[in-house]
């Protein structure tokens, strides 16, 4: 039975083989017209013909394994043979996706930085004898936070002197323009929303390009206080540190969701094990750094990217320092972060694969 079975599907198998080579490879001359796919239904065709040719060693090799014709082994076998193929294909596609991604990414902020250099906004950047601290603001749609957080930055007023406020637009589809541009702050679009990790970039990317000494972030959602950033800065600028870190947990939190405040140990913990450092908040988003040992630092994540920002930064040799602050609730709406537990996976999977990466 399974000889009679195997012996009329290797007829078939050519045939569909050849069809397959025919049709694909016909497209593939032809340039206007030819996929990706294409190469893949050619090889694919191809495959088909040398498993229907070769069927005797496929056996033979079944049976190595223990699988006899009985079993059908020949058949299990070269099903595991193309699920081995179909794997090392879509691991070839994730590889293409992933390179498409970074050159979207560079290609999005090249052309968000023509613009911006040409713009009315860039007028708003200080003299370069001025050009001290920048604080990236990176935000996506949270126009309903930014009138209250943009005010608070006012109560800065000597330390206002060499700071300059840079929001971060992430593709946002509310008025944040608009309340914006009429403030003192200096506004920066990105075309298309890419997350946070690639907002921060292009806030980056501007420090170093502009001349800046130092770099603060702060979250546009109200939960972090603009007051506070003088004690971020002041390590930096009396050369204590190279990276100072805004802690909730040696200040104080507003804690929403318990087990977030609890995820936060788990993976400062975890940081502190793989890293060497003491720190007791990783996924603190108010943070400051030295321009200088911003520069070291390739930064790929366009979202979770508070991990691999730290760990890049302690691969560096990075000094680190805390400060304590307060975190608050947010001003109103709704954390962008999503399901509590895909958060913590994604975060945990970038903290690992950046610490293996760079080890």
């Amino acid at each position: 039975m399974y000889e009679l079975f195997f012996n009329s599907f290797r007829p078939f198998s050519v045939v569909v083989g050849l069809l397959l080579m025919f049709f694909s490879g016909k497209r593939l001359r032809d340039f206007t017209t030819a996929r990706v796919q294409d190469k893949y239904l050619f090889v694919a065709g191809v495959l088909l013909i040398v498993i229907s040719a070769l069927h005797v060693v496929i056996r033979s090799t079944a049976r190595l394994f223990g699988l006899s014709p009985a079993q059908n082994g020949g058949i299990i076998l070269s099903m595991i043979l193309a699920i081995g193929i179909l794997f090392m294909l879509i691991l070839q596609l994730l590889d293409k996706s992933e390179v498409n991604k970074r050159k979207l990414d560079l290609l999005n902020r090249e052309f968000s930085l023509t613009n911006f250099y040409t713009s009315d906004e860039y007028k708003k950047i200080p003299q370069k004898d001025q050009r001290q601290v920048l604080c990236i603001v990176p935000s996506y749609n949270e126009a309903e936070n930014l009138s209250h957080l943009i005010d608070r930055f006012s109560s800065l007023i000597d330390f206002g002197k060499s700071l300059t406020v840079l929001l971060v637009d992430d593709g946002s589809s509310d008025n944040t323009r608009d309340i914006v541009v009429a403030s003192p702050c200096v506004y920066f679009r990105q075309m298309t929303n890419r997350g946070q990790g690639s907002a921060l970039r292009a806030g980056y990317e501007l420090a170093i390009n502009l001349g800046y000494q130092y770099v603060v972030t702060i979250d546009a959602d109200g939960q972090n206080n603009p007051e506070e950033i003088p004690s971020l800065v002041e390590p930096l600028m009396k050369d204590e540190a190279d990276m100072v870190i805004g802690s909730r947990i040696l200040g104080k939190h507003d804690i929403t969701v318990v087990w977030r405040h609890w995820g936060v140990k788990f993976f400062t913990a975890l940081f502190n094990l793989l890293s060497g450092q003491q720190i007791t908040d990783i996924s603190s988003g108010f943070k400051a750094i030295k321009v200088s040992s911003l520069k070291l630092l390739n930064l790929h994540e366009d979202q979770f990217q508070a991990s691999e920002f730290l760990m890049l930064s302690a691969k560096t040799g990075a000094r680190f320092r805390e400060v304590p602050i307060h975190f608050k609730q947010r001003h109103s709406g709704k954390s962008k972060k999503g399901n509590d537990l895909s958060y913590a996976i994604k975060f945990c999977s970038v903290l690992f694969f950046t610490w293996i990466r760079y080890r």
